[in-house]
């Protein structure tokens, strides 16, 4: 099936109000496919900016396919959680998130926080390919590179049906090779 073949079945069959989204990380710009605009480009803006989520519900209601960058994130948490990087050091997060009444006792407590929750390194990835799954190109990104966001509310009905969907296939049987 196609990404948009996908995604029309996806809101078909599971009644969803929003079509999916699909996510690809990017480790260099030189790795970004031909014809994928940055963020903001038809806006005239010179330096655009928002929020990662806002720019994902962008693309829940039709926006995209667009790549976005660290310079263009406003908040700190979607970037460092996306793998883009901090976007500021550390050591200032400590006036708003570090002492009593606060999210963390000590920088110590802080680190170890941020350590331990990360998905991505710090700035492992330069950009990210945000847009609605039927309008992503399969052939330009890597299937093992791309994401899809799933509704949450359909997520317990898919997890417990895994183990049923596993055992009648005969997929598990087999070896499978991956060409590196």
């Amino acid at each position: 099936m196609t990404p948009e073949q996908l995604s029309q079945t996806l809101v078909q069959s599971e009644g969803l109000a929003y079509n999916p989204i699909a996510v690809t990380f990017i480790a260099s710009l030189s790795d970004l496919p031909e014809g994928v605009k940055k963020f903001g480009s038809s806006s005239g803006e010179t330096a655009p900016k928002s929020f990662l989520c806002a720019m994902w519900g962008d693309c829940l209601k039709g926006a995209g396919p667009f790549y976005t960058t660290k310079d263009q994130q406003i908040c700190g948490g979607g970037a460092i959680a996306a793998g883009l990087g901090s976007l500021m050091p550390i050591e200032a997060a400590k006036k708003f998130m570090i002492g009593d009444g606060k999210l963390f006792r000590n920088m110590d407590a802080l680190r170890c926080a941020l350590s331990s929750t990360m998905p991505f390194e710090d700035g492992e990835f330069e950009a990210q390919i945000v847009g609605p799954l039927a309008a992503m190109n399969e052939d330009t990104l890597r299937p093992d590179e791309m994401l899809l966001a799933f509704p949450f509310g359909k997520l317990g009905t898919a997890v417990a049906n895994l183990p049923r969907i596993c055992r009648t296939s005969s997929m598990h049987k087999h070896t499978f090779y991956r060409e590196r």
